[in-house]
């Protein structure tokens, strides 16, 4: 329990309103830090298109630095985006933080120097964030670091960014993060009286950061009231959740924003992730800040560790027994080019017959862990593009020969066929593209026993 006296000093020191100079100015005051000579640490920058993005590369140790692996592996990194409500702090001020977390998880941290509002709201420090991450994960830095073993982390603002992140890399497909950790994250869109979390009336005044201020930093980051309906502004709006990396998220009992982290987390698992929720009892929003020597921050490390050790979740990926490609496989890789993939081979073969509510439930539960399949082809003015679309991939009766046309010009279908063959005992695969079109195109058949387009 938080004594009386330490109550009245924290209700003395919870003020209202932001003021973003005077805040930036408070905030300021961590540069002054004299340990912050010791700590190693490299500064590059990655580009979010032609803005470059300061990032700080922090390391457990001299031998971190060199970049050699160790043992034959790389180093592990943690991507970290930094709180102060999207308004205030920097790389700088959270020097001793980083490097506190380099040393104590053996991994590399790179912070991340994003953009802050108000000079430039949402969405732009989140494209900044992701900007830095696709780098990470894609081997644009001097940084080489093994895609399997980074994990997103930020706390309070921050963690809102990592959340966000994630949402944004499983919907544009250019990476996937394996983990991510939330600490004490702002995921919600409403500190108001309206909030539904109980967290925000019951600790919304007096302890430090309060309902007031969140409010005052989400009108700062809006780009305008609709934003707040954005599930990248606030992700706990996104209604499907599923197909995230593993999450640990830290909550501090005496803190507004306790309950909606929590709430995400069990909405994670609800949509079949493996979560972590620890909340650090008699701890207060912004406790990571700390020296190592605080318990509720030795506590918080002890639950990384162990969350960082942990091999990543791969329950939701299916056991799939490969089989002899066939001649057609084989010659793929003589007709494809980097610049012309051509077509996509699926195949299996049916045993049985095939039961249509079956293979619809199957092509329904496809559809929901790739999300990417649903979409069309669109032609634009020098090139095709793919653009999403709402529509439901429905089975019915194989008509069509198995090499027909999928794209049709201005024609709105999804680029993948959902038949029922007309035997049962025969190969049903895939696909060929209509050369005469210049588009990208494959054909999926299956059968009831296959729920995974990606079996090859």
């Amino acid at each position: 329990m938080i004594s009386k006296t330490m109550q009245t000093i924290l209700h003395a020191l919870s003020y209202g309103n932001i003021e973003v100079e005077a805040s930036r100015r408070l905030a300021d005051i961590k540069k002054l830090d004299a340990m912050r000579i010791f700590v190693k640490k490299l500064d590059t920058k990655v580009y979010n298109g032609a803005y470059e993005v300061p990032v700080r590369l922090y390391f457990p140790s001299e031998e971190a630095m060199s970049g050699e692996p160790v043992d034959g592996e790389k180093y592990p990194v943690l991507l970290f985006f930094h709180g102060g409500g999207w308004v205030t702090e920097s790389v700088e001020n959270y020097d001793r933080v980083c490097s506190r977390m380099a040393q104590s998880t053996g991994h590399i941290v790179m912070s991340v120097e994003y953009r802050l509002a108000p000079e430039y709201h949402f969405p732009v420090p989140l494209e900044d964030c992701y900007a830095a991450a696709k780098a990470l994960y894609t081997g644009r830095l001097i940084l080489p670091a093994d895609p399997d073993r980074i994990t997103i982390i930020g706390d309070s603002a921050g963690g809102n960014l990592a959340a966000a992140v994630c949402l944004l890399a499983r919907e544009r497909g250019e990476f996937m993060p394996r983990k991510q950790i939330l600490i004490y994250p702002a995921l919600n869109n409403c500190y108001t009286e309206e909030s539904p979390y109980r967290s925000v009336q019951e600790n919304g005044e007096g302890y430090l950061l309060t309902a007031v201020k969140m409010e005052d930093y989400l009108k700062l980051y809006e780009s305008s009231p609709d934003d707040r309906q954005n599930p990248y502004f606030a992700p706990i709006l996104e209604k499907d959740l599923s197909h995230m990396p593993d999450t640990l998220i830290l909550t501090a009992e005496f803190d507004p924003l306790r309950d909606e982290g929590e709430a995400y987390g069990k909405r994670l698992e609800e949509a079949g992730n493996y979560v972590e929720v620890h909340r650090i009892p008699e701890a207060l929003h912004g406790y990571f800040a700390l020296g190592i020597r605080f318990l509720h921050v030795q506590e918080s490390f002890e639950i990384m560790n162990k969350f960082l050790e942990k091999e990543a979740d791969k329950t939701w990926k299916q056991d799939i027994q490969m089989e002899k490609l066939d001649n057609a496989a084989l010659a793929f890789p003589l007709v494809t080019g980097k610049n012309d993939s051509r077509v996509f081979r699926f195949y299996c073969q049916l045993k049985e017959e095939v039961d249509p509510d079956i293979l619809q439930k199957a092509l329904d539960q496809t559809m929901e862990k790739y999300p990417l399949f649903q979409a069309v082809l669109r032609k634009g003015l020098f090139w095709f593009y793919l653009e999403r679309r709402d529509i439901r991939a429905v089975v019915k009766p194989e008509k069509k020969p198995p090499c027909s046309q999928l794209y049709i010009p201005d024609q709105k279908s999804l680029l993948f066929s959902r038949e029922l063959p007309q035997k049962p005992d025969q190969f049903r695969g895939l696909s060929c593209t209509d050369r005469r079109n210049r588009s990208d195109e494959f054909r999926y058949r299956t059968g009831s026993g296959l729920l995974d387009p990606g079996t090859s």
